[in-house]
């Protein structure tokens, strides 16, 4: 008798990854594993992390932005909201990096095998323009890995942060050194601990506040709402007949969710000035 199954989760994660344009019905896009290697100039770098993140909620992979000019708008990034990798912020000489929806770095995948968030060398060396802002005030959970953040020569108020909060492993202290000096708070006066302040701060941080259930991260999967070990299976042992049977609340793997079915086939747009 033929088998009626649907398609297993490895199959749908293998669609996801060889014809990209299936994910973007939910969001979801492929991350990269290029380091600090880059091709073509600044525009050409530009086009690309267009391409691959504009719409993208869920990055598959690593978020790497490097050596992106200053005239660029990056305000696409505001999308994402979750990197099952690492994130890499490296070379550039934008003002801000619009992250300010992504709440979660798992860090399946580690920059130099131990950071999760990694931000280096963001200025130009004559200081006309760099990296002054990242906003990673939704950012709550890097479930695994580090953070190393150093020699941004004007990037302002990531020492305020209280990353031992938002890094899940105790035993790991964030890197956090040789970034901006004369920093003021929004709004006038000096710099303090509320200058910036993630959502995933502590009840014992001086910018502490009431966390809803959905900025939190599940360690593993989210199933509707609720953190499972694993996604519905497609067979449950039935202890009447002692048989394995087809779960007809099966769900698929699909990043740090279940889904109940793959993908449908979206559109996706192009730069406004391409």
């Amino acid at each position: 008798m033929r088998s009626s199954r649907r398609p297993g989760p490895f199959l749908c994660l293998l669609l996801l990854l060889c014809r990209p344009e299936l994910a973007a019905a939910q969001a979801v896009c492929a991350g990269t594993l290029n380091g600090l290697s880059v091709t073509g100039d600044a525009q050409h770098q530009y086009q690309t992390l267009y391409k691959m993140y504009n719409n993208c909620e869920i990055v598959m992979g690593n978020l790497e932005i490097v050596l992106i000019d200053h005239k660029q708008n990056l305000s696409f990034l505001q999308t994402i909201r979750e990197v099952t990798g690492y994130v890499l912020i490296a070379m550039n000489v934008f003002t801000y990096l619009p992250l300010g929806n992504l709440r979660v770095i798992r860090g399946t995948q580690l920059y130099e095998d131990k950071h999760a968030l990694f931000v280096l060398l963001n200025y130009h060396t004559n200081g006309s323009h760099a990296l002054r802002q990242v906003g990673f005030n939704q950012l709550t959970e890097i479930l695994a890995g580090g953070v190393d953040i150093e020699r941004n020569e004007q990037l302002c108020h990531v020492d305020t942060i209280e990353w031992r909060d938002i890094i899940r492993d105790p035993l790991i202290d964030p890197v956090v050194q040789q970034n901006g000096r004369k920093c003021e708070c929004p709004g006038g006066g000096s710099p303090g601990p509320c200058c910036l302040c993630p959502a995933g701060d502590g009840p014992g941080s001086p910018c502490a506040r009431n966390l809803k259930p959905q900025d939190l991260a599940c360690r593993h999967f989210n199933d509707s709402g609720a953190c499972v070990p694993l996604c519905p299976q497609p067979l449950i042992y039935n202890k009447l007949t002692f048989q394995l049977e087809p779960n007809p609340d099966t769900k698929y793997q699909y990043g740090g969710i279940c889904v109940a079915s793959c993908p449908r086939e979206p559109g996706r747009g192009a730069p406004a000035d391409a």
